[in-house]
């Protein structure tokens, strides 16, 4: 999570982030390039040019020098030929995610209320007739806070956290009970709308296991800042068992297909 006068982004658990990060070192390069080039020709030019054109003269090597346009025509369509190219590339990547043509091993439904989130385990098959894990994740007090871990952080600490495995891929399937949610965990590079009536997806998979703290990153009402998000990521091994604790007998054989694949 987010360190007091931390400036850069949080440590990123999946290609997704990484790229993002990528992306955002690489453009804060090039504008930092343009910038010092611009400022220094525009002091250069004000401390030259004005003598010049004080005395009446022009410099022979700047008036209509074509190949001098040319450069500066074109060195920043270049720039932004780069920029979007990596802006398209993100946006690609996160819709697929390097999945195209996989379907997921899992299905998680987050669904937002005001003001608290809830969850819901599926197959890869999304069969809602089934029953599946499903429980409430309401934020912890502060009264309630207690030092240890998992119990610790003011406004960011949940009852009970999304439990998601390492080294899978899954969809999380985004939706709303009243008024529209944000789910944003920085970690993961994920920021989806979670909006009345209607279904947003998202697939991908970590690699890092660990806690990761999220918000609700768009305005609900009185208590939007009740609305924290915590996942925990652990071995698949380890969430398969605390899968089974509070799984039905009905997915028993959903747990031993997951696990043999």
């Amino acid at each position: 999570m987010a360190e007091w006068r931390q400036l850069s982004f949080e440590d990123s658990i999946n290609s997704k982030m990484m790229n993002l990060i990528f992306f955002h070192d690489s453009a804060m390069v090039l504008i930092v390039f343009v910038m010092a080039v611009v400022g220094f020709f525009l002091v250069l030019f004000l401390s030259t040019g004005l003598s010049f054109g004080m005395n009446g003269f022009t410099s022979r090597f700047i008036s209509s020098n074509e190949k001098l346009e040319v450069f500066w025509s074109t060195l920043p369509a270049v720039f932004l030929f780069l920029l979007g190219w990596g802006s398209l590339h993100n946006l690609y990547s996160a819709e697929v995610n390097g999945s195209a043509g996989t379907e997921p091993s899992l299905n998680v439904v987050v669904v937002g209320h005001q003001w608290y989130w809830s969850y819901e385990y599926y197959d890869s098959a999304l069969d809602y007739s089934a029953s599946s894990v499903e429980f409430d994740s309401y934020l912890v007090p502060e009264g309630d806070l207690d030092g240890s871990l998992g119990s610790c952080f003011r406004m960011s600490e949940v009852d009970n956290p999304m439990v998601l495995p390492s080294d899978l891929s899954f969809r999380l399937i985004f939706s709303s009970d009243d008024v529209m949610h944000s789910f944003y965990v920085p970690s993961f590079g994920l920021k989806t709308d979670c909006i009345p009536g209607r279904l947003n997806s998202n697939i991908f998979s970590v690699v890092l296991e660990g806690v990761f703290y999220g918000k609700c990153a768009e305005i609900c009402g009185a208590y939007h800042s009740g609305m924290p998000i915590t996942v925990e990521v652990i071995s698949s091994s380890d969430w398969l068992g605390w899968y089974e604790g509070g799984a039905c007998g009905e997915f028993s054989e959903f747990v031993e297909s997951f696990s043999g694949s």
